[in-house]
C-alpha cells in the first residue's frame, strides 16, 4: 500500500465516522477504486451540516486523514478523506 495506514487502521477510521451522528453516509474506497489513487474515505454530513463537521475533522485529524475535497451534493455535502 506505500505509505499510510494500513488497512485495519482505516476500518477504524471508518468505524469510528460512522459512530458519530455529525456523519450520516461513509465509503471507504481502497487506492484502485479511489479517484484520488489512495485509501479514502467519503463521508456525507448529517442532513443539517453546511460543510464537513468540526467532530468528523477531528476524527480524519486523529487517524492522520487530509481532507481532499468538501463540495456541495445537491442539498448535502460529500466530503473526501485520503492516506
Amino acid at each position: 500500500m506505500g505509505s499510510g495506514l494500513p488497512p485495519n487502521e482505516i476500518r477504524a477510521a471508518a468505524c469510528a465516522f460512522e459512530a458519530t451522528a455529525a456523519v450520516r453516509h461513509v465509503l471507504t474506497l481502497c487506492p484502485a477504486d479511489s479517484p484520488h489513487d489512495c485509501w479514502t474515505i467519503e463521508l456525507t454530513p448529517a442532513a443539517d451540516a453546511s460543510g464537513l463537521p468540526p467532530t468528523a475533522a477531528r476524527i480524519g485529524a486523529e487517524y492522520g486523514l487530509t481532507v481532499r475535497d468538501v463540495s456541495p451534493q445537491g442539498s448535502m455535502y460529500r466530503a473526501a478523506l485520503v492516506v
